[in-house]
């Protein structure tokens, strides 16, 4: 590990990078800085967030660390996600995920926009 090694990056480490279900929009910008995009190494990082409530659901509300994402053609291949961390499915989901890194492909987990399954298969 040198000097200019960024710490994420120290071999061995799994990450899972925890959005709020109603964030302001320099909170989610600081968390997608610490995940390299194109042309950097893609670090062993899973990215969650609980899914907002009914009344925080609104046409206005900053989007989640998961729905950036998800809507960025570099991250969404390189990062899994999971948009409803505060259920069984969501944790069960980010236990799997987080297991799986490395192994299996991308996915996006969960019942919110660009999820591609609840959880990941087998």
């Amino acid at each position: 590990h040198g000097d200019g090694d960024p710490v994420l990056e120290v071999p061995g480490y799994r990450y899972v990078f925890v959005g709020s279900a109603t964030p302001r929009p320099s909170d989610t910008d600081v968390l997608l800085q610490l995940l390299p995009g194109s042309g950097s190494t893609t670090i062993p990082a899973v990215v969650a967030a609980p899914a907002p409530s009914i009344d925080d659901r609104s046409s206005d509300a900053s989007p989640t660390v998961v729905a950036r994402v998800r809507s960025s053609d570099d991250l969404a291949v390189r990062y899994s996600t999971i948009d409803d961390l505060d259920t069984f499915a969501g944790l069960a989901a980010t236990v799997f995920t987080v297991a799986d890194l490395g192994t299996a492909p991308v996915g996006h987990y969960g019942q919110a926009d660009g999820a591609t399954a609840l959880l990941p298969a087998p």
